[in-house]
């Protein structure tokens, strides 16, 4: 399937101003940590017009504006909500709290675009809101959404009526689309545009020099220490070359609920001296990381109830001039490209995971070419500021087509 935006490079709007006036609407905001919070707001901060920011209240409920906010105005409400589903006296009472300060906003700003961080719960409330202030509405796709979201009927109800009825669905990966497609979204409305990076913010990253590298060669993996990036598939590869007189070391940077199983994993494993951890991790903690590794790896894979829809940590690597091993799910075979700026495997396959790492850490030459290639990709073909005009430029074709919210 092509999708519109999928192949775009040139819009209208680059360099002058959007006709747009977005207000980007998300439960979860700085300083929550994660690839799709940095998204909306990068969209929002790079937007070429006027852009401002609804977003949920930070942690223990301050209201307050965060230090990492950045330059788009920010406005803070109250939007967690107990459950997402509709079932229940005090989750309608939330939801309707929710359109109705969407609605206020809305007006407030006079925006004529919302996006939303997701289709659940943000999509649905544009939607909603839509009806009064006849504002457009788009969401971001990140695709894990819709695959957790395809476990509760309920919930895979009202992804159906946000996506169907959404102005936009912004995808980040043609995989994501294609989910987004299955969960009834148009693909007449979809534009794919991929996640990018802030290249000022890694101005030290780019200037590294990767030289001969470590020895023994240094893994890396950034990211939620949860199932589907499979970390615990990198810790039994390492076990299996080891045996094989395969050395290398792993750091492994971030916190989540696999951290105990994981613990326990590397100490059943005879790890313990071949393994780093880092947990939590902030900005110049991770840029330090990618400049230490030598290889970043994230053989992501399928567990039933989440994917990953591109991995944005892959092109933060490459600028560190670091080559990938990925999983061959989701968007993270379109984040690597195989053979070109990493290598691309079945994360579930242990000889071919095992057979990827021996072949980067016994080959710089390799791991020099596929680095290069990976830094020059993402500092010309994914800077946050080339992107987001080339998103806005798509969104401009597309919203004055859709139907106008008061219509539907």
């Amino acid at each position: 399937m092509l999708y519109p935006g999928a192949c775009s490079r040139s819009v209208a709007t680059e360099g002058n101003n959007s006709s747009i006036r977005l207000l980007a609407f998300s439960e979860l905001y700085h300083p929550v940590v994660g690839g799709s919070v940095r998204w909306i707001s990068k969209i929002a901060e790079h937007w070429p017009g006027q852009a401002w920011v609804l977003g949920g209240c930070r942690p223990r409920g301050s209201l307050r504006p965060s230090d990492l906010d950045g330059p788009t105005p920010v406005r803070r409400i109250r939007l967690a909500l107990d459950d997402w589903g509709l079932d229940s006296p005090q989750s309608l009472l939330q939801y309707a709290n929710a359109v109705a300060q969407l609605v206020a906003e809305t007006r407030r700003r006079r925006a004529n675009v919302v996006l939303c961080g997701r289709g659940v719960p943000e999509g649905l409330i544009a939607y909603l809101a839509g009806r009064w202030t006849g504002a457009a509405y788009g969401c971001l796709v990140h695709g894990e959404e819709t695959v957790s979201c395809g476990l509760s009927g309920q919930l895979r109800r009202m992804l159906r009526l946000a996506y169907s009825r959404a102005d936009v669905l912004v995808c980040n990966s043609r995989a994501s689309a294609e989910l987004a497609a299955g969960a009834g979204g148009r693909t007449d409305r979809m534009i794919v545009s991929h996640p990018g990076v802030e290249l000022s913010a890694f101005a030290d990253v780019l200037a590294v020099d990767r030289g001969a590298g470590n020895d023994p060669p240094v893994l890396l993996t950034v990211g939620r220490l949860d199932e589907r990036k499979n970390h615990a598939g990198v810790l039994r590869a390492m076990a299996e070359l080891r045996r094989s007189g395969v050395d290398v070391r792993y750091q492994i940077v971030g916190d989540g609920y696999m951290k105990g199983p994981l613990e326990a994993l590397v100490a059943e494993l005879g790890l313990g001296d071949r393994v780093n951890w880092v947990h939590g991790g902030d900005d110049e903690i991770v840029r330090k990381a990618y400049c230490q590794a030598d290889i970043f790896i994230m053989p992501a894979i399928h567990t039933g109830k989440d994917t990953e829809g591109f991995g944005i940590v892959f092109i933060e690597a490459a600028l560190a001039g670091l080559p990938s091993i990925a999983g061959c799910v989701g968007g993270c075979k379109e984040a690597v490209l195989n053979e070109r700026t990493g290598l691309v495997v079945d994360g579930s396959d242990r000889s071919a995971l095992a057979g990827a790492i021996a072949r980067l850490a016994r080959d710089a030459k390799l791991r020099s070419r596929l680095g290069r290639e990976g830094r020059r990709r993402a500092s010309i073909e994914l800077d946050w500021r080339a992107l987001i005009p080339r998103l806005a430029g798509e969104m401009e074709r597309m919203v004055p087509r859709a139907p106008r919210a008061t219509s539907r």
